[in-house]
């Protein structure tokens, strides 16, 4: 009897060592090549401006409004603290409007890529600048009114 429990325990340890053997000498199955996640939906980004491009936006400028037609004009001031892909953010104010002096936070803009910067203030001023040479001119509407508006970097 004891000659038959060791021939089956030869046995059973042999089928062990051949198992074994063989999982070692089968490669192993290749596992399917994983599929590339499909990219998410991603809204229209716009491209940002270059840093060479931000430092000549970031700064003070002044000048003057005029209202078209009426010859109405005072000081005016812009300053943009940063500039964060194509929009500004920054201050501006005008003095010796027909509603006192207003200092407006810049709440919506874009610089576009041909040097042109649209700014709007929550209340509902607006205005399109080109930028040339430090300088910033172009034209506003606020309420009613609508103008010329030159500033100089300072």
């Amino acid at each position: 009897m004891n000659s038959l429990v060791v021939q089956i325990a030869q046995r059973g340890l042999l089928a062990i060592i051949v198992v074994a053997l063989a999982a070692c000498a089968t490669p192993m199955a290749e596992q399917p090549a994983s599929k590339p996640a499909e990219p998410a939906s991603v809204a229209a980004v716009p491209a940002p401006v270059s840093t060479v491009v931000q430092s000549e936006w970031v700064g003070d400028y002044q000048g003057k409004w005029t209202v078209d037609g009426l010859g109405h004009s005072g000081k005016a001031t812009l300053t943009i603290t940063a500039v964060n892909g194509n929009q500004i953010m920054g201050e501006a104010t005008w003095f010796d409007t027909p509603f006192g002096d207003l200092t407006e936070p810049v709440w919506q803009s874009e610089i576009k890529t041909d040097g042109t910067l649209t700014v709007r203030h929550k209340n509902n001023a607006e205005y399109m600048l080109k930028l040339v040479d430090r300088k910033l001119r172009g034209n506003f509407k606020y309420e009613v009114y609508t103008g010329t508006l030159d500033m100089d970097r300072k």
